[in-house]
């Protein structure tokens, strides 16, 4: 298979139609604590959290990455099947990880995430700069 262009930069590099680069934005979302899962009302408040900060992200030009609303919403969409289990949490943190590869930052949300200490584990790792949500006013801030 032939890609449709080879002028794209890395994935993971700033380029002229996305001039900070992605972002990634990794929190809590299906526990609330070790062994507890989120209510649902949990849930959507972590989900609002990180929209926010991709938010204010997307307004200083990154191009975030938001896995709580891009996974929740799709599997809601389809019934809530898609994603059910634990093979279906194992798939979804495969393609996380895949995410994460492809960015070029990772903010993170705190709050008790297992899945998200393997993304920014997965991040640092990969030379993959991480930082904390408190920093996202410091990010947005910087110069292009």
């Amino acid at each position: 298979m032939t890609a449709l262009t080879t002028k794209e930069p890395f994935p993971n590099q700033p380029s002229k139609r996305d001039p900070r680069g992605r972002i990634y934005v990794a929190g809590p979302y299906t526990f609330s604590a070790p062994g507890e899962l989120a209510s649902a009302e949990e849930r959507a408040q972590h989900v609002l959290t990180a929209a926010r900060i991709a938010e204010r992200l997307r307004k200083a030009g990154w191009t975030p990455f938001l896995p709580h609303a891009h996974y929740g919403a799709w599997n809601d969409a389809l019934g809530g099947l898609v994603f059910a289990g634990r093979a279906g949490h194992d798939e979804v943190m495969t393609q996380c990880l895949r995410w994460v590869d492809v960015c070029s930052a990772v903010v993170r949300i705190p709050g008790y995430s297992p899945g998200s200490d393997a993304e920014t584990l997965h991040a640092t790792r990969l030379g993959i700069p991480v930082y904390p949500a408190a920093d996202v006013d410091k990010l947005t801030r910087a110069r292009i």
